[in-house]
């Protein structure tokens, strides 16, 4: 009975920590817990997809960021997949707390963050760009019992959202120049 109990009081928290985020978010009428990356908490590329592509249908403009975190599959081959997990989790949590209610961020692939901004020009975008990289850049993670602190960094590309605009390859050419960004820097 008691393990059992355990379970289900582990899923209960593990729903409640994506109601939470959710709440947060003021997205209540879309909750679609199959939508939620379970690590991050954040929604998934395909449904920040679908949101964008609403967005251009509604004519509505803003701007899309895709960031990156810098040389992060040598901090999850050196500390392992669980401490990666969480670092990314950190990442989220201090993605979410710079962005406006209206705002959508998501994890859209591996250590790749997706985020919306509607009714955001370009200066306004680069503006937080710069804040979110000093923000992860300040992150002092600690890794297991570790009693020193891990840095990293991160990337951004950003791009206007204009009606008419296709997303799939929108977030290609924004793909490649974080891939083009990150060789120049190896």
């Amino acid at each position: 009975g008691m393990v059992i109990m355990s379970v289900a009081l582990f899923w209960w928290h593990q729903e409640q920590l994506v109601l939470n985020t959710q709440l947060r978010r003021k997205e209540w009428d879309s909750r679609s817990h199959e939508q939620v990356d379970p690590i991050t908490q954040l929604y998934r590329g395909d449904y920040w997809q679908a949101c964008a592509r609403t967005m251009l249908l509604q004519e509505k403009t803003g701007c899309v960021v895709v960031l990156d975190i810098n040389d992060f599959s040598q901090f999850h081959l050196r500390y392992g997949q669980q401490e990666g997990d969480r670092f990314l989790k950190e990442v989220a949590q201090l993605l979410v707390m710079h962005l406006r209610e209206c705002d959508l961020a998501c994890r859209y692939a591996g250590d790749r963050f997706a985020l919306l901004l509607p009714d955001m020009n370009r200066d306004e975008v680069s503006h937080l760009i710069s804040q979110l990289c000093t923000s992860i850049r300040h992150l002092a993670f600690r890794c297991n019992s570790q009693t020193t602190a891990v840095f990293n960094s991160a990337r951004a590309v950003q791009a206007q959202l204009v009606p008419g605009m296709e997303v799939s390859a929108l977030l290609r050419h924004l793909n490649e120049q974080l891939d083009t960004s990150a060789s120049q820097v190896a």
